[in-house]
């Protein structure tokens, strides 16, 4: 029987996963393959991979896609490494600089710019993360992924944007979820949540053996993990998704 062929992503928020595909009995069923989220959509849409962990905003571009797994990137609260970076108030912000390669970044800063914190600063490329911490008076940035947990003392006035949608939606925020374009065997998935959530239910090892960035100690990202995110893809992060994905789609339709 030819391996279900697997694309993930290596970020501190998914150290429970590999961990779990990597010591599971599953990893006798799968080829793993680890790469950035947009090259993961991109192999998933071509059909070099059968399942892949993408960020949501990603997931109507792909033909036939669907969410396959019970287990996501997702947070409840505050998430830490998605902020908005600012020197001043957030209504007085007139430029925020933005990662224009991050379609959550940028979703996310134009969807709450628009219809929770009701401004308009003009978007700019984030071209340097020192510009982030070097931020004149109205400026903003918004940053997302692991290098911002270890800026987190350096940044100064923040907020955190999980926390923003949360305020905004009530919702949890999802930041990516397990999607494939064509129906895996049942009996597969069965074993690939298992592996997942044996990776959740084990963190300590997890966080001992899949931590090599050094970026947190051992018991921050141990902390980082379970108090900041959430693993579970339930009712009300379906209900998210689908809103983050609404309103990314009626941004694409309005000129910028």
């Amino acid at each position: 029987m030819a391996k279900v062929r697997v694309a993930a992503v290596s970020y501190i928020n998914t150290i429970p996963f590999l961990f779990g595909l990597q010591h599971h009995s599953v990893k006798e069923s799968i080829e793993l393959i680890v790469d950035s989220p947009s090259n993961c959509s991109k192999m998933l849409n071509s059909g070099e991979v059968d399942l892949a962990l993408i960020p949501v905003v990603f997931i109507p571009d792909i033909i036939g896609g669907e969410v396959a797994s019970r287990y996501c990137i997702a947070a409840l609260q505050e998430i830490r490494s998605f902020v908005l970076a600012m020197n001043g108030s957030l209504s007085n912000l007139s430029t925020l600089y933005l990662d224009m390669n991050s379609r959550t970044s940028t979703t996310a800063a134009r969807v709450l710019s628009q219809h929770s914190w009701r401004i308009a600063p003009e978007l700019k490329p984030l071209e340097r993360i020192e510009t982030a911490l070097q931020l004149r008076a109205g400026e903003g940035a918004i940053l997302l992924g692991d290098n911002v947990l270890g800026l987190e003392a350096s940044l100064g006035c923040k907020i955190d944007m999980a926390h923003e949608w949360r305020k905004f939606t009530g919702l949890p925020f999802v930041l990516a979820a397990w999607v494939s374009n064509r129906k895996l065997p049942s009996d597969f998935m069965a074993l690939f949540n298992d592996a997942l959530k044996y990776g959740v239910n084990h963190l300590d090892e997890a966080v001992l053996i899949g931590n090599p960035k050094g970026i947190l100690t051992p018991q921050d990202t141990r902390r980082y993990l379970t108090e900041n995110i959430s693993y579970i893809f339930d009712n009300e992060k379906m209900e998210s998704m689908k809103l983050f994905q609404k309103l990314h789609a009626q941004m694409e339709t309005v000129p910028n």
